[in-house]
């Protein structure tokens, strides 16, 4: 019997989201206007218009678990004519996730669906846009939007580490005031999803994702890979490492072992090809994770100390959402960089995951 349902993965990746949220713009309110709206090649162009298409997505998510339609999509508007005014909303906006998966809070959205009609086809791994229909889990929606804030979040704190901007603390298992995860049926609602359910599509969601990032990898060259461009780990080729290096440490906690000193720039291999295999076999071990007869691991906790020397009991439930959450935010420093290189690395959206079961 796992710890976490539905309602306490979504406890936690709210109360991480609204830290890094409050973090993020408060770097944001020490820079002046001008440099929030300066062309960064970022997707959206500045810090002001990807803060603005964060707030945008999410009011478009909280739209369909209200029942409503959000009408036609348009990644321009701007939710906020004022930076003082967006971190308002940013605020309410987090208040309103926070209560979707609160105890006292209904649930009758976990239950439904939205008949999505946004991309068009799947050729492999890639997808395109405006043909494709498919009933989509609003839960799924509802894990999406916390995918979704990561992907953008890191484009920001990307630029705010090149202009010299510590962002701190990332990781998921040290978010401020966690609450400990529970088992109970809350308010006598069994939600479509519990935790394998969440881990199953968030696995699939990061193994389609990671292939489409090796092809364009790949296509670029060793040269392009390892060239220094100002990343948190200097090039793509590190920043490829660094993340599976990290898999490979929690993996190591989720099996009962100790991953030992915390080196992050270890290059675990310096061939690509070699790299792309061992990424490929852990994806692979990933969904193995959530598998029913697979799941003893979920019941324990570990004790860790973030880099402040800040000891908690973690519950490896959370290190396995880590994961996801770490993979997405070091994968968005790598695509910026594509995207400023004029590679269209693609769809992120977790509900358009290939061989989705819906």
């Amino acid at each position: 019997m796992p710890l976490m349902d539905f309602d306490a993965c979504g406890q936690v990746l709210a109360r991480y989201n609204h830290w890094q949220n409050r973090i993020v713009f408060g770097l944001c309110a020490q820079m002046d206007d001008a440099a929030r709206h300066t062309k960064r090649d970022l997707f959206f162009g500045t810090i002001h218009a990807t803060l603005h298409h964060i707030l945008y997505v999410d009011q478009r998510i909280l739209t369909l678990l209200a029942g409503s339609n959000p009408g036609a999509y348009d990644p321009a508007q701007l939710p906020a004519p004022d930076f003082a005014t967006l971190r308002c909303l940013r605020e309410k906006t987090d208040a309103a996730i926070l209560k979707c998966t609160d105890p006292d809070s209904p649930k009758d959205w976990q239950c439904k669906t939205f008949h999505q009609i946004e991309h068009d086809r799947v050729e492999g791994d890639r997808v395109g846009r405006n043909i494709i229909a498919r009933d989509i889990p609003l839960q799924v929606y509802f894990l999406h939007m916390f995918n979704h804030q990561t992907h953008h979040r890191s484009q920001v704190t990307s630029a705010l580490y090149q202009l010299g901007l510590d962002y701190g603390v990332t990781g998921m298992p040290f978010t401020p005031e966690m609450p400990q995860p529970t088992f109970e049926n809350r308010n006598n609602h069994m939600p479509l999803m519990d935790f394998n359910a969440c881990g199953r599509e968030l696995a699939r969601y990061n193994s389609w994702q990671n292939r489409v990032l090796f092809d364009l990898c790949d296509q670029i060259g060793d040269d392009a890979r390892r060239a220094d461009r100002g990343m948190f780990f200097g090039s793509i080729h590190a920043t490829l490492n660094h993340i599976l290096y990290i898999d490979q440490r929690i993996t190591t906690l989720l099996k009962g072992g100790n991953p030992g000193a915390f080196t992050p720039t270890i290059i675990i291999a310096d061939d690509f090809a070699e790299l792309r295999k061992m990424r490929e076999e852990m994806d692979a071990f990933l969904e193995t994770l959530t598998d029913p007869e697979n799941t003893g691991w979920q019941e324990n906790i570990r004790t860790l100390a973030d880099v402040t020397g800040k000891v908690r009991d973690v519950p490896l439930q959370v290190l396995y959402m880590q994961i996801f959450n770490h993979q997405t935010h070091h994968r968005s420093q790598i695509t910026s960089e594509l995207h400023k290189m004029g590679v269209d690395y693609g769809i992120t959206d977790v509900p358009l995951t290939p061989g989705m079961p819906f």
